[in-house]
């Protein structure tokens, strides 16, 4: 099944805080009326601007080992590789907040505008990711409609062993150009501000992995830490 998910723009608003975070601002900084005025700016841009919409289809194992594997590219041994086979339900997905923040952001590095270029680029990259957690908690919906202790997590292609250029065959398979997102040839996608992957849903043990994977010493977030952290696994 195919889903076009419209969704509405005050839903996903990063939060100041996550905003300054995001540029570097720890939550305990003393108030700054300068930056903290910068992150509101930006954030009212994202709500005149962003458009955000995404594109979901499931999709069964056997049909996704093939998008998994791409053009072979993949690390030895990831996450991702050790949960699929075991899962209840996958979905592909691609999200996107749509060109004209994108194009602002360049509008104001190209005018020397480079605090409000990076205050707004900052608050873009939040309101997308803000839009793939929507995307996960409709499909976490849909699951448990028939799973009721179904959990959920996404993958994203150049994250976590797996290879970037696995974009091009999850590209094939989801068609994202119909909600505006197309792939270049190094597999980024335009417009910039846009997430894809997969959805995998399933008990909760399926998910439960440490964080010793060889490309895990190349990461500085260790996102996957807090994730498994909200799933109730560390």
């Amino acid at each position: 099944m195919r889903t076009k998910i419209e969704i509405k723009v005050n839903e996903v608003l990063p939060s100041r805080v996550n905003v300054l975070k995001a540029l570097g601002v720890p939550p305990s900084a003393p108030p700054d009326e300068r930056v903290n005025r910068l992150a509101d700016d930006a954030i009212g841009l994202v709500k005149k601007l962003a458009t955000p919409v995404a594109l979901m289809e499931l999709i069964s194992t056997e049909a996704f080992a093939p998008v998994y594997d791409g053009e072979g590219k993949n690390a030895p041994d990831t996450p991702l590789a050790r949960t699929f086979p075991r899962s209840s339900c996958l979905a592909l997905f691609a999200v996107t907040i749509g060109e004209r923040v994108s194009l602002r952001i360049s509008d104001l590095f190209d005018h020397d505008e480079f605090s409000q270029g990076t205050a707004l680029d900052a608050a873009a990259s939040e309101c997308v990711e803000l839009a793939a957690q929507n995307v996960e908690r409709s499909f976490r919906d849909e699951v448990r409609e028939n799973m009721v202790k179904a959990v959920t997590m996404s993958f994203s292609p150049g994250y976590c062993g797996w290879d970037i250029s696995t974009q091009r065959k999850l590209f094939a398979q989801l068609a994202p150009s119909e909600i505006g997102i197309e792939l270049n040839e190094s597999c980024l996608m335009t417009p910039l501000k846009s997430v894809s992957g997969v959805l995998v849903a399933g008990g909760i043990g399926i998910f439960d992995h440490d964080d010793d994977f060889p490309f895990c010493d190349q990461c500085r977030t260790r996102e996957c830490r807090a994730r498994q952290e909200q799933l109730g696994l560390q």
